[in-house]
């Protein structure tokens, strides 16, 4: 099959939702994790391309038109916080470094974001059995003090995208 990527809307379906759901249907990888952060930075970039100068809302609400990036960064970030560490993650992927003009959060680097086992058995069990629960890994991402997990970063930020476009028709 042949097509081309030509459109938001195209870009979105092809790559957006296809690298978020690459990365929630796994476990643990950061390289989808990199790539679901990089998709979800990079629609704000075709959403500006393509409707520069436009209006458009969030929940009924009027938004500034869309004029430059930082200024629609700033109001997704309004309606999502999550959408500043994703559009950190995905700059420090990048760039290997996040060049604190650019942060939108305390995040400093890659080196903040790692693979962790979280969790692990509760209780005893006989040989044999399986303990009550398991650990489980998952991408964290240090932020200031605190560690913050990608996974419901992403979920929610491209939940927003996906209302984001149903309400504006992108």
């Amino acid at each position: 099959m042949f097509f081309k990527i030509e459109t938001p809307a195209k870009f979105f379906q092809h790559i957006v939702t296809e690298d978020v759901s690459h990365f929630l249907s796994t476990e643990a990888n950061l390289r989808a994790a990199y790539h679901a952060c990089t998709s979800l930075l990079s629609y704000r970039n075709w959403i500006l391309a393509a409707y520069k100068g436009s209006g458009w809302s969030s929940n009924n609400v009027a938004q500034a038109a869309l004029v430059g990036a930082d200024r629609f960064q700033r109001a997704l970030e309004t309606i999502e916080p999550h959408f500043a560490t994703v559009t950190d993650l995905a700059n420090a992927s990048k760039h290997m470094i996040l060049d604190s003009k650019r942060a939108r959060t305390e995040l400093y680097g890659n080196a903040n974001t790692q693979v962790e086992e979280v969790g692990g058995s509760i209780g005893e069990s006989a040989i044999g059995e399986i303990a009550v629960a398991g650990s489980t890994r998952c991408i964290n991402v240090k932020i200031g003090d605190a560690y913050h997990d990608v996974r419901p970063c992403v979920q929610t930020v491209f939940k927003a995208w996906q209302e984001l476009n149903i309400e504006n028709s992108w």
